[in-house]
């Protein structure tokens, strides 16, 4: 097979935009966002002295919800749809797409400890490859101390279901490309940290 450029310009178009709300209530707070971002890509070539056009377009939508109440609980959920589609002249039509819920709950009780869950429900669907379901979730409890709780101890339970795929998806020339990588399934970690929390001018004079 012969490939070449074409003298005609690529094209690239796109767009990235955001809308967000605040509601403020009484002792709680409401924000909504959605995000959008598109990518299009279009590169004339020749391929064994034939005109062709590699169209690639690249896609992202999410919408976020976050709830707050005084400060002892948070709430958020996210549903984002990335999708990638690319299709050569004459070609098979090539896309993926990963869909993503997710929930994250953090409460503050009692008033130095605080704890969290996060869950992520995956879906996977590529051409001419069965969809993939997996679900992340992710348990934490910190503790803060000293004056201005600048230490922390905190213990992290991650991936307690096992289902960890790593999946990776990538749209390149003419072809979509599902891979998985190694990764850790299922383990524990405790750290501790020290937040020096020292702003401005150190040992310099008041004025």
């Amino acid at each position: 097979m012969e490939t070449g450029r074409s003298d005609q310009l690529r094209s690239i178009i796109g767009y990235k935009g955001y809308l967000s709300k605040i509601y403020q209530l009484k002792d709680s707070q409401v924000e909504f966002l959605i995000f959008s971002e598109l990518n299009y890509a279009n590169s004339p070539s020749f391929v064994n002295a034939l005109p062709t056009a590699l169209k690639v377009s690249n896609i992202l939508n999410s919408f976020n919800v976050h709830y707050t109440y005084r400060t002892w609980f948070k709430f958020g959920s996210w549903q984002s749809i990335r999708s990638s589609s690319t299709k050569q002249t004459n070609s098979h039509k090539f896309d993926y797409t990963n869909y993503s819920t997710t929930t994250n709950t953090t409460i503050n009780w009692p008033k130095k400890v605080y704890w969290n869950s996060n869950v992520a429900f995956n879906r996977s669907v590529s051409s001419f490859s069965k969809p993939i379901n997996y679900t992340i979730w992710n348990a934490s409890v910190v503790y803060r101390f000293l004056k201005g709780n600048n230490a922390e101890l905190k213990f992290s339970a991650l991936d307690l279901l096992r289902q960890n795929k790593a999946i990776i998806n990538t749209g390149t020339s003419n072809s979509i490309t599902r891979g998985t990588v190694n990764v850790l399934q299922q383990y524990f970690m405790f750290s501790v940290a020290y937040y020096p929390r020292i702003f401005g001018n150190i040992g310099g004079k008041k004025e």
